[in-house]
């Protein structure tokens, strides 16, 4: 709606540039990743948890880089996503799958 609605912007160069870099580099270099770790795993299972830790790299990396404060809110939530994790592969007698 908003593409028909809303009168659209011109982009700056370093605004395409960065959105070139979110296409080619991030997800194209991210999905190629995950079909190699997909044809190396032998649990297709194991690889799917990868996509939980992205909230997880994404506030590190942006910390590192960026400066960006972790807030407790973001830290509680990335226990929480590490705790569903290692929830997820631990089976009732203490093994990981």
């Amino acid at each position: 709606v908003t593409l028909i609605m809303e009168e659209w912007v011109t982009l700056s160069w370093t605004q395409w540039g960065g959105l070139l870099w979110l296409g080619i580099f991030i997800d194209a270099v991210g999905y190629l990743w995950w079909a190699m770790a997909l044809q190396q795993a032998t649990n297709s299972a194991a690889v799917a948890n990868l996509a939980y830790a992205v909230p997880l790299l994404s506030l590190v990396v942006s910390a590192v880089t960026l400066g960006e404060r972790m807030t407790g809110a973001a830290l509680l939530a990335l226990v929480l996503i590490m705790g569903g994790i290692l929830l997820q592969n631990v089976r009732r007698g203490g093994r990981t799958r």
